[in-house]
């Protein structure tokens, strides 16, 4: 920003100090991890025992979740 001259210095420093302003009032987003991951996994046709494990552990320890790795699907 040095090279701006200064009108478009004060210009961008201004942009810039508004747009923070509004990202720091954007509320954040809380997301039930548990609903998330059963839902999104079911729509994906993965099996129960599968999303189970997803759950209670994580979704890497439930194995690999591509679609012809599902023997548990019903």
């Amino acid at each position: 920003m040095d090279s701006l001259p200064e009108p478009e210095k004060a210009e961008a420093e201004e942009f810039a100090r508004e747009f923070l302003l509004r990202v720091l009032r954007l509320r954040g987003v809380k997301i039930d991890r548990e609903h998330f991951l059963r839902a999104e996994l079911h729509k994906r046709g993965i099996g129960g025992a599968t999303i189970a494990r997803a759950v209670e552990e994580n979704p890497a320890a439930a194995g690999d979740l591509a679609p012809d790795a599902r023997p548990d699907r019903r």
